[in-house]
């Protein structure tokens, strides 16, 4: 934000128009102080005016600092405002971000009856039990995810091996 406020150069330049002003006063005083016979009145009002001016300078320069000081303020909290904002859109946007992930379909996995009852989770609510034999027969899977038994005298490693 611009600090340079309409309040802050009317006062930089009321400084300069006022100090400006102080020179034709002060070239009288020298002017009379030069003269053999200076004219002490005309010196003091020729001081006068020019403490004057120089006075109405430091009062515009006074309030150029404290409109400066105001626009500080203001930009600072402007900044704050805006970072603020900002801080709050990216966490909406991440938010959003999560909700879509979390909406999205995700991968699911059925356990069959057989690997139900050997995994030890044998609640009857929930798996049906095995009305034949309890020995539960070895089966191999492809990748298009038909099943395969294999016969029990058939020695099976336990290294799991995909084929993409």
């Amino acid at each position: 934000m611009n600090i340079l406020t309409p309040g802050v150069i009317s006062g930089l330049i009321g400084a300069s128009n006022y100090m400006h002003a102080s020179n034709a006063p002060m070239a009288v005083y020298n002017k009379e102080a030069a003269k053999i016979n200076p004219d002490t009145e005309k010196m003091g009002r020729a001081l006068g005016v020019a403490g004057n001016a120089l006075n109405s300078a430091r009062s515009e320069s006074d309030n150029a600092a404290e409109e400066l000081e105001k626009a500080k303020e203001q930009a600072t909290k402007t900044e704050q405002a805006e970072q603020e904002a900002k801080l709050q859109k990216d966490m909406e946007a991440k938010i959003k971000a999560q909700r879509e992930v979390a909406n999205q379909p995700a991968d699911t996995v059925e356990i069959s009856n057989e690997a139900r009852l050997v995994s030890g989770n044998n609640d009857p609510a929930s798996v049906q039990q095995n009305t034949g034999s309890d020995t539960i027969e070895p089966k191999i899977y492809t990748s298009d995810g038909t099943a395969f038994t294999v016969s029990a005298d058939i020695n099976i490693s336990p290294v799991i091996s995909v084929r993409v």
